[in-house]
């Protein structure tokens, strides 16, 4: 792992001793400076970037292992950033939504819509399904 500081671009024999390395030590020890946290856009970019460099680098030889673990981790950030996106859209979308009236079913609002917001409605069901239990008082 190799820790970035701002908006720094690696060099061909940074990236290549990346890849190549066993070493799971950073190059950069993060007490030297401050750290930044990229968004998963950015990071997609880096991986296109290693990808795309890998694939197209004539005078570069990469194991192919190397180079389908890199696709392999594009491919998971990618899917994050596709649910956290929907996720948001969903949250968004439901906090548009007309307000259910006191009088009717959370159960029933929920079942109906199910296929507006397919996340939430799960979390409804576990919190809202409660079973009722009645006891006779002694």
């Amino acid at each position: 792992m190799t820790v970035l500081k701002g908006s720094e671009r690696l060099t061909n024999d940074e990236i290549v001793s990346m890849v190549k390395s066993k070493n799971k030590k950073p190059e950069t020890d993060p007490n030297e400076g401050s750290l930044k946290v990229i968004s998963t856009k950015e990071a997609l970019g880096h991986l296109d970037d290693f990808v795309l460099f890998f694939e197209y680098s004539s005078n570069i030889s990469i194991n192919p292992d190397e180079l389908n673990i890199l696709k392999e981790l594009r491919c998971q950030v990618l899917t994050l950033h596709i649910n956290n996106a929907k996720r948001g859209r969903e949250i968004s979308h439901y906090i548009k939504s007309q307000v259910i009236r006191i009088k009717d079913d959370p159960l029933m609002w929920w079942s109906n819509h199910r296929d507006s917001f397919p996340t939430l409605v799960q979390l409804a069901r576990k919190y809202l399904s409660i079973l009722i239990i009645s006891v006779l008082s002694e």
